[in-house]
């Protein structure tokens, strides 16, 4: 079935005690104890339920957003008409309701998905850190049973999904942006030239061996410098109409940028370190500014599901659709003041809750899937479909493909660490109804724990004090997982033009 007709284009820091911690409730401290016994839940790699067979390997299409919370999606609920090339994809796809990503940012939560374990297990804790030699990369399976691998990536190459830092294994090409396509832009990420150099790929192959196609696109990311020199210098920017579609006239006239900053990402970091030290009030930043970055981030969203429609287009044309599967997730949400920050820090519902849909080849039937899962499952799922078993050395498990599957209670965890340049440090425990945040800010320089029921509360905005018992159980929990981290660090070292790179992204100062 074709798409909706498409638009015109225009080090891990210490700071947890071994065995106990203090925490501050109700105006009282609560002293948790954390003995040998009772380690966290872990998942089991048992498949109790059907998992489809090919007759041939089937391809293997798998796109990432960068930065897209499923919120902002119409299928995921969002008013805003956003992603009608999406929506209809995943009408006719599986879409999981609860899929959570392991941090609010880009390196991680890659590693998780390539590598079926949390990243924080693996060490991948600040802006240098690299996947590990030891650790397994899917891709390395998939080129091993005979798959033709192939990426193209919004990335440098020693950016967060770049090939220096192990996500080239077992690619026979890995490319990254910008990439060589008759898109002229401004703009180094464009999904235009995504899908472009897709397609031409896809067309060159060979058409006798099953493919693994990656791509990574960072078009709803915040941008760098903005739109040539249009003073305004936009934290996310795209081209017209996509740009304007959702300001407003005033909205429009903003100028973005502060004291000392160049304006874009690094503006919205300057800012989050004035909340998170105190000299601003999250709750005095105006409202419409806060209203005209949702709407700039919005205008990402609709110009990256134009291209995505014309990427499924091309593969119902070419018929790669009959035996094509197609996975699109992405790596964390992003924060528009709903807390403390803007930008992609916290371990909150909006940073950490992202789309996850598959559609199988020639199965038009949508599917939808409540149960939690977590996008490091798309790991074990990615070698089933490929008739393959994942090594046992993984956490993850296969995702649920029908939607009458009932799996036991699982606990997901989620964490935020950016080493020495960071200004926040979080961790979360996510436990059927319950949702546990145990995060510092620099202004209070303590630690505190906060309990959410995400039934009654699904933005997470009310916490909860009268659940002593239950903040102490799940405290344990975290504090118990905090100790599988990694002694060792696999590092690379980052050259000045990476760091540019890194800063214009609002990673660092």
């Amino acid at each position: 079935m074709p798409h909706p007709p498409l638009e015109s284009t225009c080090r891990p820091r210490t700071f947890l005690l071994a065995w106990v911690v203090s925490l501050v409730v109700l105006g009282g401290v609560f002293l948790v104890g954390c003995g040998q016994e009772g380690q966290p839940e872990s998942s089991s790699r048992v498949h109790p339920e059907p998992f489809p067979r090919f007759d041939q390997p089937p391809n293997i299409l798998f796109l990432s957003i960068d930065t897209q919370r499923a919120d902002h999606l119409g299928c995921y609920g969002y008013a805003r008409d956003t992603s009608p090339n999406i929506d209809h994809f995943a009408a006719e796809s599986i879409r999981y309701t609860q899929a959570y990503a392991p941090t609010p940012w880009t390196l991680p939560s890659h590693v998780a998905m390539f590598c079926g374990r949390h990243p924080y297990k693996l060490g991948i804790n600040d802006i240098n850190a690299a996947i590990p030699l030891t650790a397994p990369v899917m891709t390395t399976y998939l080129k091993a049973a005979g798959y033709q691998t192939a990426a193209f990536v919004d990335s440098k190459p020693k950016g967060m999904v770049g090939a220096r830092r192990g996500f080239d294994r077992g690619f026979d090409v890995y490319k990254h942006a910008p990439h060589q396509a008759s898109v002229h832009s401004p703009f180094v990420y464009e999904m235009a030239a995504t899908v472009e150099v897709a397609q031409h790929w896809l067309m060159q192959r060979d058409v006798n061996k099953p493919f693994f196609l990656f791509l990574h696109t960072k078009s709803v990311h915040g941008v760098a410098e903005g739109l040539g020199e249009d003073p305004r210098r936009f934290p996310y920017d795209k081209p017209e109409p996509y740009r304007s579609r959702y300001l407003t006239a005033d909205q429009a006239k903003f100028i973005w940028g502060g004291p000392g900053e160049p304006g874009a990402e690094p503006y919205l970091r300057y800012l989050n370190k004035q909340f998170a030290y105190g000299t601003l009030d999250p709750a005095t930043y105006s409202a419409q500014r806060v209203e005209a970055l949702k709407a700039l981030y919005d205008g990402g969203i609709r110009y990256m599901d134009q291209y995505f429609g014309v990427l499924m287009n091309f593969l119902d044309e070419t018929e790669l659709s009959q035996d094509t599967i197609v996975i699109v997730t992405a790596d964390h949400g992003e924060g528009f003041l709903e807390h403390q920050f803007f930008h992609h820090i916290e371990v909150y519902k909006q940073l950490l809750h992202v789309p996850l849909i598959i559609r199988l080849p020639r199965d038009r039937v949508g599917k939808v899937i409540e149960l939690p899962v977590e996008i490091g499952d798309i790991m074990p799922t990615i070698l089933g479909f490929a008739g393959l078993e994942a090594p046992g050395s993984i956490d993850a498990i296969r995702l649920p493909l029908d939607s009458s599957i009932n799996r036991p209670k699982r606990q997901i965890f989620g964490c935020y660490q950016f080493g020495d340049r960071g200004f926040y440090d979080a961790f979360s425990l996510l436990e059927g109804d319950w949702k546990l945040l145990f995060h510092k800010y620099p202004k209070n320089k303590t630690w505190q724990a906060h309990l959410f029921n995400v039934t009654s509360d699904v933005d997470e905005l009310a916490p909860i004090t009268s659940k002593s018992d239950r903040i102490k159980a799940m405290l344990k929990s975290i504090t118990l997982w905090q100790g599988l981290s990694s002694n060792t660090q696999s590092a690379i070292s980052l050259d000045p033009e990476t760091l540019n790179h890194l800063r214009n992204l609002g990673y660092i100062d």
